[in-house]
């Protein structure tokens, strides 16, 4: 995949999807390098700060894993995983109150979701 995005360059969704092997494999400092180069191309590619939010999250930097996930929900609102990752760090540090507040925007934003009633 590494030689793809190498040969590649333009292809943002291929670099997204690098950084997601190398999020997979643990490689997190390189997965963020990558999201990076990917969003000093497109600071609008919702993936990327989503995918920064994940990263985040797993390294418990909560505040910062708010910071993608907004970012991710406001660039694109009817991506429901964000909601759900966004609700999930509250939960991680015990703010259940602003997690059911997160899915409640959420669903309000994605009528009828299941995965957001459900969360």
């Amino acid at each position: 995949l590494k030689k793809y995005v190498e040969k590649y360059p333009d292809s943002l969704k291929l670099a997204y999807q690098f950084a997601e092997l190398q999020v997979s494999v643990n490689q997190l400092a390189k997965a963020k390098s990558t999201l990076s180069d990917i969003l000093k191309n497109d600071d609008r590619f919702m993936l990327a700060f989503y995918l920064n939010g994940v990263i985040a999250r797993r390294e418990k930097q909560h505040e910062d894993a708010e910071k993608w996930f907004l970012a991710a929900n406001k660039i694109e609102p009817q991506y429901e995983l964000a909601w759900v990752q966004r609700a999930g760090s509250f939960i991680d540090v015990g703010n259940i109150e602003s997690a059911l507040n997160i899915l409640s925007n959420g669903l309000a934003k994605n009528a009828g979701s299941t995965r957001l009633q459900f969360e």
